[in-house]
């Protein structure tokens, strides 16, 4: 029942973004606004009836046994520590200049002074709340551990591994002077694709031991950053477009 009342909310909150995103570009503000709340208040909801199930007294007794209490916990875990990404973004950009890649690319005008800072840096900063929760995650995991009976080392090391190659591509392309695509950052991020695909026999050897705590923070640290990759590698292949429609937003404001 849990899991179904989190995944439905991951449902709608996804497709009530795209809704929001297509009002907002046909100037149906209030209709994109509206989305936007709902997406919100929904996922909230779902996370707090997730919260408190897998917290009643009777959960705790099967938590070390069942993958779908786990899945569960991350799922709590992850909500919040997406807060504290953020906190931690605004803490460091309170004493380190963050330049966005519109603004890196000369298009931003005056936005930093006109706009709200989490508005101005909202195409950025999810790069950075993404790498965070998987480096957390990975501690987690780590911690929660219940039992050595069966050897992470393996894993754990490849896992750290792709944590730090996401790390890599990260400073490359949004914490760096300028934005650019070097051949050592498509290095970076062929090679991440490659440790994600050599690690999915791991996961499934990982789940056969009866890994209950670390399995699930394997497969999801592999789905995430084959989702990196993937979206990286379309920020490459579209960014002039970006680069040009800035550009022109950048000239009708002025």
């Amino acid at each position: 029942m849990l899991m179904f009342w989190i995944m439905t909310a991951h449902l709608i909150a996804i497709l009530f973004h795209y809704a929001h995103q297509v009002l907002n570009h046909y100037e149906y503000k209030s209709w994109a606004n509206a989305f936007l709340v709902l997406k919100v208040g929904i996922y909230l909801y779902a996370v707090m009836k997730v919260q408190v199930g897998i917290t009643f007294p009777n959960c705790t007794e099967v938590t070390d046994r069942m993958h779908v209490m786990a899945w569960l916990t991350y799922e709590v875990v992850a909500f919040y520590l997406n807060i504290i990404a953020v906190v931690f973004f605004l803490i460091v950009a309170s004493f380190k200049k963050f330049k966005t890649i519109r603004e890196r690319l000369g298009f931003a005008g005056q936005q930093r002074k006109s706009m709200d800072f989490l508005t101005y840096v909202k195409d950025d900063i999810h790069w950075w709340q993404l790498w965070f929760v998987q480096l957390t995650l990975y501690i987690c995991g780590l911690a929660f551990r219940t039992t050595s009976s069966y050897a992470i080392g393996l894993s754990a090391s490849q896992t750290g591994i792709i944590v730090l190659l996401g790390l890599a591509c990260i400073r490359q392309l949004y914490f760096n002077s300028k934005f650019q695509f070097k051949e050592y950052t498509k290095v970076f991020l062929g090679s991440l694709f490659l440790v994600c695909l050599m690690m999915i026999p791991r996961y499934f050897y990982l789940r056969e031991q009866g890994s209950v705590w670390w399995a699930p923070v394997v497969l999801e640290i592999i789905v995430a950053h084959m989702v990196m990759f993937v979206q990286m590698g379309i920020e490459y292949y579209t960014w002039e477009e970006k680069r040009t429609k800035w550009a022109q937003e950048l000239i009708f404001t002025q």
